[in-house]
């Protein structure tokens, strides 16, 4: 059971998705834009639905890490317990492990191993319009064991901006699923040409004067100038002996909190 206590989109069509795959050789096409929650809460449900582990497939290796990470943590279990990852050179799973986030490579590995994909339930393709010749071949491998010896295996396909038309077509019988996404006002303000302060901060002095109720966001080309923004407004903070805004690194390598 997930702790998530924020409603996102794909809760909308919770219904949908579970009775997609409910069912033996159930399949699902799932369209539902960025920040839907689609990477992070339709592996749950479908687990709720089906026997067996829960392999979903990620097109990038930090990906596969950070979304394991980030599930385990929702779902209340240690990673690689209930919840784990498998990419080239490191497994964080085990016997215990319900879903397990993989990249391509692995998966065909797993059907080198094992053609029939023993204890494994559903297969989620996730971030499908990436798509390369490994995930297309891992789709046409899994769908063809899934319509001879595992009819049982439920096969789900994700994306936020691929075109549906001709996919649907290929997955036949599936059923198609949208989830809406969320709009959020947003204001613009330019500070006007000839205001750049010494050595670049006119993007960090912004930020920090910005009159907005919640964030701002500043962007930066690079962790080395992400992570000295960070620090100068530290300092900026330190001569004025104040708390000032409350910040948070994103990075490649960002700081746990």
């Amino acid at each position: 059971m997930f702790f998530l206590c924020v409603r996102l989109p794909v809760n909308e069509v919770e219904n949908e998705i579970r009775a997609s795959v409910a069912v033996d050789q159930g399949r699902l096409l799932l369209k539902a834009p960025t920040g839907s929650g689609k990477s992070t809460t339709v592996p749950g449900m479908v687990r709720g639905e089906c026997e067996g582990q829960v392999v979903v497939v990620q097109p990038r290796r930090m990906a596969a890490r950070l979304l394991a990470e980030f599930v385990a943590k929702q779902m209340g279990t240690l990673l690689g317990k209930g919840v784990g990852y498998a990419v080239r050179f490191e497994n964080q799973s085990g016997p215990e492990t319900e879903i397990l986030f993989v990249t391509d490579g692995v998966l065909q590995r797993m059907l080198l191993d094992d053609p029939e994909l023993s204890g494994v339930g559903a297969v989620v393709f996730d971030e499908f319009h990436e798509r390369r010749l490994s995930s297309d071949l891992s789709l046409a491998r899994v769908l063809d064991l899934q319509e001879s010896v595992r009819p049982d295996l439920r096969v789900v396909v994700m994306s936020a901006t691929l075109e549906t038309g001709g996919l649907k077509d290929y997955l036949e019988p599936c059923k198609l699923v949208e989830a809406g996404g969320r709009m959020f006002p947003v204001e613009i303000t330019y500070r006007g040409e000839g205001q750049v302060g010494r050595r670049g901060r006119a993007g960090g002095g912004a930020a920090a004067r910005a009159r907005v109720g919640g964030a701002a966001l500043a962007g930066a080309r690079g962790l080395g100038r992400v992570r000295r923004g960070a620090w100068l407004r530290r300092r900026r903070a330190a001569r004025r002996r104040r708390a000032g805004h409350g910040h948070a690194q994103l990075g490649g390598h960002p700081p746990a909190w």
